[in-house]
């Protein structure tokens, strides 16, 4: 099973956010575009982040949430998979941004 659809929740992990962003920067650093959104998702809900926009915007967003409750850090890491995402994308040569509200997840792995 793919670490990427593995249920974490933040009742059961104490460091769950901290957890799912690194699993989405190891699949930013491979490229893979559709494990990043499936956390980006996950991630939305758990911070109370809309999910209507691109994933690069909602990530930075992230990163300013994280950064004005104090998790610097996490807040680094957010920013940092926003950059990644961004390469990926202009790596696998699309134009335009996922937004994961409107599109289903197997339209993403489709094209990732």
């Amino acid at each position: 099973m793919a670490i990427a659809h593995q249920e974490l929740t933040a009742t059961h992990e104490p460091d769950w956010v901290r957890i799912r962003l690194a699993y989405a920067a190891r699949d930013a650093d491979a490229g893979r575009l559709d494990g990043v959104i499936g956390h980006y998702r996950e991630l939305c809900e758990a911070l109370r982040v809309s999910s209507d926009m691109p994933v690069e915007k909602g990530l930075r967003m992230m990163a300013q949430v994280l950064g004005r409750s104090g998790r610097h850090d996490l807040a680094k890491q957010a920013d940092r998979i926003a950059d990644r995402f961004l390469g990926a994308l202009v790596g696998a040569g699309t134009r335009s941004r996922p937004t994961p509200s409107k599109m289903p997840l197997e339209v993403a792995v489709a094209q990732a």
